[in-house]
């Protein structure tokens, strides 16, 4: 659905091209803690049904701060070489300070892979990538991190999905009516601007269709105790929002101005401080590249 202001249909227009959020301190703050949330909430960085040999190539797309890879490197041996891959290097630690076998570089995955990226991995991984997807881009990208993978490699998919997220109290009478609220209208929002999550449980069946086998989508069973985390999470990312492209951009029509928005925000804030919680659910989706006949 269009929104007829031209100032955020262009932000969101390039977010096809680029991630809609910050890059700041407290963007990669956030994204640091969204990592420990993915890592306790799943119980692994890759699913146990994926094997890595000692001699595995790793590759993580969209790696942000690159903690993903970074925290590989402390539990995998030395051989393992990790990849770290993002659209800007704004967020990597300096080349100097990274683990001898974890490397970064930029590349939107959006396009075509480069030519020495091809078939050369045995795990690619990518996280939250939702809110990045639209109807135009996702065979392509989904096309593209398969193209990375050597024969027999697997793909791993982890993502939340946000239109089934819930609002919870963890004690009797504690107030969720602003929290109500703004998640209804967050989801309206998220929909106005291109984003749905519709394929994201057909997501086995997807793998599937591009040639992936034994796709299998797990759904691991959330920690209460992380219900303040996930919470604290979903606000940084909306308070980012009101900065990078209602501050910059203008207002819209359901979330006001970046100043409106923050406002309301608080109110949430007060009412997670006071027991409220957002819950949302991790879809863990793996699949295999066809290894080549013997």
């Amino acid at each position: 659905m269009a929104l007829g202001i031209p100032g955020i249909e262009d932000a969101m227009a390039s977010s096809r091209d680029r991630y809609w959020l910050d890059t700041n301190s407290h963007a990669s703050a956030r994204l640091n803690l969204q990592h420990f949330w993915n890592q306790l909430s799943c119980g692994y960085l890759i699913h146990p049904d994926i094997p890595v040999a000692t001699n595995a190539k790793v590759a993580d797309v969209g790696t942000g701060t690159g903690l993903w890879p970074i925290s590989l490197s402390t539990t995998l041996p030395p051989s393992v070489q990790l990849h770290g891959f993002d659209i800007s290097d704004a967020q990597f630690p300096p080349k100097n300070w990274l683990p001898e076998n974890v490397n970064m570089d930029t590349w939107n995955a959006l396009n075509p892979a480069p030519e020495h990226l091809i078939g050369q991995y045995d795990v690619v991984n990518i996280r939250y990538f939702g809110l990045v997807v639209r109807k135009d881009n996702f065979d392509g990208l989904l096309r593209n991190l398969v193209s990375l993978l050597k024969p027999g490699g697997f793909l791993q998919w982890t993502e939340i999905n946000i239109p089934e997220q819930e609002i919870l109290s963890g004690q009797p009478g504690s107030p969720a009516t602003a929290t109500s609220a703004f998640s209804e209208d967050g989801m309206e929002t998220i929909a106005t601007l291109g984003v749905n999550f519709d394929w994201l449980r057909n997501l086995p069946e997807i793998f599937h269709d591009f040639g992936l086998t034994g796709a299998r989508q797990f759904r691991p069973k959330p920690l209460a105790a992380l219900r303040p985390m996930s919470s604290y999470l979903a606000i940084g990312g909306w308070e980012e929002f009101s900065y990078n492209v209602l501050d910059k951009r203008g207002p819209h029509p359901i979330l006001g101005t970046g100043q409106e928005l923050r406002q309301r925000l608080h109110e949430v804030r007060k009412e997670i401080q006071a027991g409220a919680a957002i819950e949302q659910l991790h879809y863990v989706t793996v699949g295999r590249h066809p290894a080549e006949e013997a």
